[in-house]
């Protein structure tokens, strides 16, 4: 499932989260393949440990009374990918329940 195209690219395979640049390379051996004809570069992570920063991340964004601001930003630039297509289902319930 992605959540953003371009760069930065985000995408989980349901094990982990995936976060690509399109501007670097480390070398990662397995990215080989991928990265051949360009620069692109990435690392995955655990999508539960993905998921418990999501969780500590979105309460840090509610007590700064940003929710708002960041529901709409993310709808604007990232449309239509799943995650977003999911947010924009909940997005006015969500800011109306938890903006301070």
């Amino acid at each position: 499932m992605a959540y953003t195209r371009g760069d930065p690219y985000i995408w989980s395979d349901g094990e982990r989260l995936h976060l690509w640049s399109d501007t670097g390379n480390d070398g990662w051996s397995e990215m080989e393949a991928y990265s051949e004809n360009s620069s692109a570069s990435g690392v995955a992570i655990q999508e539960s440990k993905a998921d418990e920063f999501a969780v500590m991340r979105f309460a840090e964004i509610v007590q700064s009374g940003e929710l708002a601001s960041v529901v709409a930003r993310t709808l604007s630039l990232w449309g239509g990918n799943s995650g977003s297509n999911a947010l924009g289902e909940i997005a006015n319930e969500l800011v109306e329940k938890l903006q301070k």
